[in-house]
């Protein structure tokens, strides 16, 4: 119930960041940087070092011309890490009329066998339809009950999730509705960037 602040910054220049624990003990971070996914580690959480190189960039096997990625979340699935994570399209979606963001967002996927060294998949989730009307972001991997895992993003109308089994993503179903969405097709104030912990 009561915070007290840390001195000191830790990282600079790092939004949207997944932190895990690896195999030696250690933290890795994954943040968006400049266009593209980096990461960090740390031995105590609190002093990161910045890797080397470049997690994910925009190339894609999907053929899309991505300007930038981002928002990542890691996990560790079995004996591979998966990373999920927005690929930004500099056009706004028109199928669905007017929207409210200029770019479109799909969300992409790519695995690891070190957690360094990542083969993209391709998408994972595609935003271009006229339930998510080009737009998902804020992924988040959760580990669920029996082994099961889910991903977790919002849109413009709430909050969903998605279960990955077999290398595929499913359907997403709602679970927490943006409130006023019988009055507009796009909230002022939407939920989003969700993040969960079972305890």
């Amino acid at each position: 119930n009561n915070w007290t602040k840390e001195e000191g910054t830790r990282i600079e220049q790092a939004t949207f960041p997944s932190v895990l624990k690896i195999s030696d003990g250690t933290y890795r971070m994954y943040f968006q940087n400049a266009g593209a996914i980096k990461s960090a580690v740390s031995a105590n959480g609190l002093a990161w070092e910045k890797e080397s190189g470049t997690r994910i960039d925009t190339g894609n096997p999907a053929g899309l011309a991505l300007t930038n990625v981002g928002a990542p979340t890691v996990a560790k699935i079995g004996d591979k890490y998966v990373m999920v994570y927005f690929g930004a399209i500099n056009e706004q979606y028109t199928a669905a009329g007017l929207v409210p963001n200029k770019e479109t967002h799909p969300l992409l996927w790519a695995t690891s066998q070190d957690g360094l060294t990542f083969e993209k998949k391709g998408i994972a989730l595609d935003s271009r339809n006229s339930v998510f009307k080009g737009w998902m972001d804020g992924p988040e991997l959760v580990a669920w009950d029996n082994g099961e895992n889910r991903l977790y993003l919002w849109g413009y109308t709430g909050i969903y999730y998605s279960t990955f089994a077999d290398g595929k993503f499913s359907a997403p179903i709602k679970t927490f509705a943006a409130p006023n969405t019988e009055n507009t097709l796009f909230p002022a104030n939407p939920p989003a960037d969700p993040t969960l912990l079972k305890a």
